[in-house]
């Protein structure tokens, strides 16, 4: 019998007319309540160690050194010898010893007795442990296993003993196995020495995960403002889920929920935990022991489980894990049999293809790299199922397996577009129902395909659900990667992805996850540019090329630092180099440094780069490198109002200092023509046309730091020590002040003592410092607006003088006004032929709502 279709039954699961079938056998009334399941005693001394926040950058690791391809200048890699990458302490709010390693939470919860300190997948030495010897050849035609990891298989077994156990109403008993284990034992040197369980896959093993950037993801998403999930300490979101499935779920096509969950949730991010301690171990030049358990062995039983490969009709009675969950999912679209599965599998065999020996990541340097390629996309294909799962469910009406599978899918897309997983998030999680019009239906399912290209998929991995005509399913075209008004002639897709790093850094920030958001700056994740190099943040930070903009000098000059970009954001990565730095601070410090000094200095150095190619006549890498320009200035987001790049700052700010002018920034407005106008002057060959163009373009970049700065210094006029806002007033400040340094001492030396990381701002000062130094960022005071006071003037402006109490007055006007409106709405509203309202038609589309594009 199988978990996902216990009935055995196939057939479409939707009727022609989109009405729902019943999608699992039995009845939908409330069974009897069994009662509550008894309380499980936890053995404290089954708790394994917290890891600490290891350094991703080890000064031995020769990922780091300088053969890495990514690197335009690998010398330029981070000074190891700098304390701040050997600084164990402060991971960002975690509670953590003098040591600091993360202290065992309080929650009895994460006390497992079925995984001790000894029973970790890895020991110290990355010296798995041995099982019992079997025929390790369980696999057919796409993953061969050379190690025996029979006792990771033996998963499956739990999950459907489970899942009998609810099925039998016999919710203690489910809970006992979850609990405590039965099927996969713990072996160490051939000696029995524990069970390792489902639940322990959420508890103990949650710990192991602080710096998997996959988990934070969930955290950040599913945690409220106290780090809580229905109650429970948020790191136990997938235990938490599993047990209410346990406890609550009463009606017979409900009972399978717990046993879905365990491997929806507990399997699945535990797998891809034992792909990233492997991973890890390869990066700090650990030697494998590939006779006892290969570590892609491993991933490969968790996601096989007990399902036979190679199916060309899969059997529906078959599999109680990942491998049977993907193809019960996949058999409701139009793709190919066993698709995401057997890429998964492919890509296992690639990645154990490069750990081909014991020492491979100590004699070859290029090791870590490929595995992280790998297991990029590996993950990236995992997250098939799910999407495939939730589409069905909403379909289907099926609201426990629909929340279910949001849960799992929802919190992926925190990184993509902000306005797409608010939307998602709010319909398919914060509703207190989860039913939906033909209308919404349609449009929650386009936001869902529109993330698939942030996520690493494209609409062919997904295919078509059999059962409704629609596919509203598009893939992002290389060819308008990032802006309908500027369409590139190179493919710069990959360039314009740089946004969803930014966006999952900021995550990893916020979530304390310093190592994995260094690994991510470093190494990068989301720029692919072909299938062997990503472009990362610290590549742009350290371009060689750099030194051909001509203000590189002016800024390497007033920092005393060539490296001063990289070194500004490295510096929120340890408080040894900002002492006193709160979290918020240094989180905004490595962000908006990544964003405006980053990214910045690397569009300026593909400005010159193309300006170089133009004048020796190489005319393709010109327009490749101004096609580059192009996507570092507007991201892959930039087209809403939900980007990360200059573009979107601009959007923001022209919206507080009144330089708006029809629904973009003013600024903007400008930027783009001349893009146009940089492309023909390449192909025109008129390079000298071209370098007035990057002059201009220059320019106009200046104006949002520059308005940046000053709606900061009017933030902080009331900051306290610790608040973000003075960091992030202090990042958009350093943007121009060398600039402005160099012509105007006096005035850097004001702007440079309000907008400090200590102590609060004076607007006025800092206005009347900006207003005579515009000439020398080649700005007009006319395009930095006006806000509290005039960018021209520095006088206060009309709308400030009133004060306080003027806006109050305004605020109450407001709302007076919008209460009579509230009550002519409901007062005329049009009833509904049944006497009801007439429903919300919501639409979704690149013209109708930006936001989720």
């Amino acid at each position: 019998m199988s978990l996902f279709n216990p009935g055995g039954n196939s057939s479409p699961t939707t009727s022609p007319n989109n009405n729902p079938v019943p999608d699992m056998p039995g009845a939908t009334n409330d069974d009897p309540d069994m009662g509550d399941p008894p309380s499980i005693d936890m053995d404290s001394e089954g708790v394994p160690m917290a890891t600490p926040d290891g350094d991703p950058m080890d000064p031995n690791d020769p990922a780091t050194a300088s053969s890495n391809p990514l690197m335009n200048d690998p010398s330029d890699l981070p000074d190891m010898d700098d304390p701040m990458f050997s600084d164990p302490t402060d991971p960002m709010g975690m509670d953590t010893d003098e040591e600091g390693l993360m202290n065992q939470p309080d929650d009895p919860m994460f006390d497992d007795p079925t995984m001790g300190d000894n029973m970790s997948p890895y020991d110290d030495n990355m010296q798995p442990s041995q099982d019992p010897q079997v025929d390790p050849d369980t696999g057919h035609n796409v993953y061969k296993f050379t190690t025996n990891v029979e006792q990771h298989t033996n998963l499956a077994k739990d999950v459907e003993e489970m899942m009998k156990k609810m099925q039998a109403q016999d919710r203690n008993g489910a809970e006992q196995i979850y609990r405590n284990g039965k099927n996969s034992i713990i072996y160490e040197n051939g000696i029995e020495v524990g069970t390792r369980s489902l639940a322990g896959l959420s508890t103990a093993e949650s710990l192991a995960m602080a710096n998997n950037n996959i988990f934070n993801q969930y955290l950040h998403a599913l945690g409220d403002e106290d780090g809580k999930f229905l109650g429970k300490d948020v790191r136990l979101y997938a235990d938490t889920i599993v047990t209410d499935a346990i406890e609550n779920n009463k009606a017979l096509a409900d009972l399978t929920l717990a046993s879905e969950g365990a491997v929806l949730l507990n399997i699945w991010m535990y797998a891809i935990n034992e792909m990233d301690r492997a991973l890890d171990a390869c990066k700090k030049k650990e030697i494998f022991d590939l006779t006892g358990e290969h570590p892609i062995d491993r991933v490969a039983a968790l996601w096989i489980g007990d399902s036979e490969q190679g199916k060309t009709q899969p059997q529906a009675d078959a599999g109680h894990t990942l491998y049977a969950m993907s193809e019960y999912q996949e058999s409701k679209f139009e793709v190919d049999t066993n698709k995401a599965n057997n890429d998964i599998l492919e890509l296992l065999v690639d990645m154990k293809s490069v750990l081909s020996t014991p020492s491979v990541c100590v004699s070859d340097e290029l090791a870590y790299l490929d595995l992280r390629t790998l297991a990029t996309k590996v993950v990236s294909k995992m997250k098939v199922p799910m999407i495939q799962g939730l589409i069905h469910y909403i379909r289907n009406t099926d609201e426990k397996r629909g929340i279910l599978y949001a849960n799992a899918f929802v919190p992926l897309t925190a990184k993509c577009n902000a306005g797409t997983y608010e939307y998602i998030k709010r319909k398919l999680l914060l509703n207190e129902k989860f039913s939906f019009s033909k209308i919404e239906t349609d449009a929650v399912i386009e936001a869902i395909y529109s993330t698939l290209d942030c996520l690493g998929l494209t609409c062919a991995d997904i295919g078509k659900y059999k059962f409704v005509d629609e596919f509203n399913c598009k893939d992002r075209s290389n060819s308008r990667p990032f802006a309908e008004e500027y369409i590139p002639d190179t493919d710069v897709h990959g360039v314009a992805r740089l946004d969803i790093d930014i966006n999952e850094l900021s995550i990893l920030m916020d979530q304390g996850a310093i190592s994995a958001a260094r690994d991510l700056y470093v190494y990068g994740r989301h720029a692919v540019i072909s299938d062997s190099k990503t472009l990362s943040l610290h590549e742009l930070a350290t371009d060689s090329n750099r030194s051909k903009v001509p203000e590189y000098s002016v800024y390497s000059a007033y920092y005393k630092d060539n490296d001063y970009a990289e070194n500004l954001v490295n510096s929120g990565f340890t408080t040894s180099k900002i002492p006193g730095a709160t979290k918020d601070q240094r989180k905004e410090i490595v962000v908006k440094g990544s964003q405006y000094l980053v990214v910045h200095l690397g569009a300026l150095t593909a400005m010159h780069e193309a300006l170089s190619a133009c004048n020796n006549g190489r005319i393709t890498d010109a327009m490749a490198n101004w096609d580059k320009v192009a996507a570092l200035l507007i991201g892959s987001m930039g087209h809403t109002e939900h980007g990360v790049m200059m573009h979107a700052l601009g959007k923001e700010q022209c919206q507080k200092f009144g330089t708006c002018r029809g629904g973009d920034a003013r600024v903007n407005e400008e930027l783009m023509p001349l893009l146009f106008s940089g492309k023909t002057e390449i192909t025109d060959k008129s390079c000298s046309a071209l370098s007035q163009s990057i002059d201009d373009i220059k320019s106009l970049i200046n104006v949002p730091l520059v308005q940046s700065a000053l709606a900061y210094a009017e933030t902080n006029r009331k900051a306290k020590n610790g608040d973000g806002t003075l960091a992030s007033g202090y990042v958009f400040s350093r943007a121009v002040l060398p600039l402005i340094e160099a012509g105007d001492p006096q005035a850097a030396s004001v702007i440079d003592k309000n907008m400090d990381l200590e102590g609060s701002s004076n607007p006025e000062e800092v206005y009347s410092a900006f207003k005579n130094t515009y000439s020398l960022l080649n700005v007009d005071c006319a395009m930095i607006g006006k806000a509290e006071f005039d960018a021209c003037t520095a006088e206060p402006t009309k709308s400030s003088s009133a004060g306080d109490h003027g806006g109050a007055v305004v605020g109450i006007m407001v709302a007076v006004i919008g209460a009579i409106l509230l009550f002519f709405l409901f007062k005329f509203k049009k009833p509904s032929k049944k006497g009801g309202e007439q429903p919300v038609e919501f639409v979704i589309g690149d013209k109708e709502d930006n936001n989720l594009v």
